[in-house]
Protein backbone atom coordinates (compact mmCIF):
# COMPACT_ATOMS: atom_id res chain seq x y z
CA UNK A 1 0.00 0.00 0.00
CA UNK A 2 1.41 3.41 -1.25
CA UNK A 3 1.10 5.21 1.94
CA UNK A 4 2.51 2.89 5.09
CA UNK A 5 5.46 0.94 4.99
CA UNK A 6 4.33 -2.39 6.03
CA UNK A 7 0.76 -4.58 6.14
CA UNK A 8 0.69 -8.46 7.34
CA UNK A 9 -2.53 -10.52 7.04
CA UNK A 10 -3.17 -12.81 9.80
CA UNK A 11 -1.24 -16.71 10.23
CA UNK A 12 -4.62 -18.26 10.33
CA UNK A 13 -6.04 -19.87 7.66
CA UNK A 14 -9.28 -19.38 8.42
CA UNK A 15 -8.77 -15.78 8.40
CA UNK A 16 -8.44 -15.93 4.54
CA UNK A 17 -5.66 -13.34 3.80
CA UNK A 18 -7.70 -10.18 6.05
CA UNK A 19 -5.32 -7.28 6.93
CA UNK A 20 -4.45 -7.51 10.64
CA UNK A 21 -1.60 -4.91 11.00
CA UNK A 22 -0.57 -1.85 9.32
CA UNK A 23 2.50 0.25 10.04
CA UNK A 24 4.58 3.61 8.43
CA UNK A 25 8.02 2.17 9.03
CA UNK A 26 9.33 2.80 5.18
CA UNK A 27 12.98 2.84 5.26
CA UNK A 28 12.60 5.72 2.42
CA UNK A 29 9.80 6.99 1.65
CA UNK A 30 8.76 8.17 5.87
CA UNK A 31 5.34 7.97 5.71
CA UNK A 32 3.78 10.14 8.71
CA UNK A 33 0.53 10.11 10.53
CA UNK A 34 -1.71 11.41 8.33
CA UNK A 35 -0.37 9.04 5.49
CA UNK A 36 -1.57 6.42 7.91
CA UNK A 37 -5.23 7.87 8.26
CA UNK A 38 -5.41 8.39 4.54
CA UNK A 39 -4.88 4.49 4.41
CA UNK A 40 -7.28 3.58 6.78
CA UNK A 41 -9.64 5.76 5.26
CA UNK A 42 -8.97 4.42 1.54
CA UNK A 43 -8.97 0.87 3.11
CA UNK A 44 -12.55 1.43 4.76
CA UNK A 45 -14.09 3.68 2.04
CA UNK A 46 -12.73 2.48 -0.84
CA UNK A 47 -12.25 -1.14 -0.46
CA UNK A 48 -15.01 -1.97 2.38
CA UNK A 49 -12.48 -3.05 4.42
CA UNK A 50 -13.60 -3.82 7.87
CA UNK A 51 -10.55 -1.84 9.87
CA UNK A 52 -11.76 -2.53 13.28
CA UNK A 53 -9.51 -5.52 13.18
CA UNK A 54 -6.66 -3.99 11.91
CA UNK A 55 -3.62 -2.94 14.61
CA UNK A 56 -1.25 -0.37 13.52
CA UNK A 57 1.87 1.17 14.37
CA UNK A 58 2.73 4.76 13.91
CA UNK A 59 5.66 5.48 14.34
CA UNK A 60 5.70 9.18 13.65
CA UNK A 61 4.33 8.92 17.32
CA UNK A 62 5.74 5.41 18.49
CA UNK A 63 2.58 4.46 19.28
CA UNK A 64 0.83 0.94 18.98
CA UNK A 65 -2.33 1.24 18.09
CA UNK A 66 -5.28 -1.83 18.95
CA UNK A 67 -7.54 -1.22 16.68
CA UNK A 68 -7.15 1.40 13.21
CA UNK A 69 -11.18 3.09 14.25
CA UNK A 70 -9.47 4.77 17.40
CA UNK A 71 -6.35 5.37 15.47
CA UNK A 72 -8.80 7.24 12.88
CA UNK A 73 -11.31 8.72 15.29
CA UNK A 74 -8.53 10.37 16.88
CA UNK A 75 -7.12 12.19 14.27
CA UNK A 76 -3.88 10.05 15.02
CA UNK A 77 -3.32 11.56 18.13
CA UNK A 78 -2.67 9.21 21.02
CA UNK A 79 -3.59 9.49 24.40
CA UNK A 80 -1.21 11.21 27.07
CA UNK A 81 1.02 9.12 28.56
CA UNK A 82 0.18 8.51 32.41
CA UNK A 83 3.35 8.16 34.80
CA UNK A 84 2.56 6.32 37.78
CA UNK A 85 2.69 8.37 41.26
CA UNK A 86 4.18 6.95 44.36
CA UNK A 87 2.77 7.84 47.50
CA UNK A 88 5.57 9.12 49.87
Amino acid sequence: IRQTGDVRGRNHPLDNGKIAFINNLSGHYLPKTQNLLECIGFLKDVYCIDVTVITLYDASTKTMWPSAVDFKARGGVPLPKVTAVTAQ
